[in-house]
């Protein structure tokens, strides 16, 4: 999820990656949550937060579809905050091969270790979340 405002009504909307927008969210979503949609009532089902311990896969840059565990995260005053990731089994990664990622490129697989899309070797690749729209899952982040 990218905004979480009021329209010109007051009415509270909020505007996913792919300029979705979806009226009346949940209160408890924040901006960098994923939400699970149902496209077709354009109503959200589920969402993930953006927390400590919850599963990720990396959407951009170099670390593109690596997944892992959120570990830390350094808040960094008007630029964008970068999260420390280690491997989904729960063994942190060595100092040269540390995945460091700012928090936008971050999607939320799921709210613990146990993810809601399973790990398959298709998910692996970057192409994964697209086969797995492909398939009618539908997360936005």
């Amino acid at each position: 999820m990218k905004q979480l405002k009021l329209s010109e009504k007051g009415v509270p909307v909020i505007v996913t990656h792919d300029a979705r927008t979806i009226r009346y969210p949940d209160p408890l979503i924040r901006v960098l949550d994923t939400v699970m949609v149902n496209v077709a009532e354009n109503k959200i089902m589920d969402f993930a937060k953006f927390e400590l311990g919850n599963l990720v896969m990396v959407t951009g840059g170099r670390n593109t579809g690596r997944c892992g565990v959120v570990a830390h995260r350094e808040k960094h005053k008007g630029v964008f905050d970068i999260c420390h990731i280690k491997d989904a089994n729960g063994a942190p990664r060595p100092i040269a091969h540390a995945v460091l990622a700012p928090a936008g490129r971050l999607h939320i697989r799921s709210r613990s270790t146990c993810a809601h899309l399973s790990l398959t070797h298709t998910h692996l690749s970057p192409l994964g979340l697209l086969w797995a729209c492909d398939k009618g899952w539908r997360w936005t982040c």
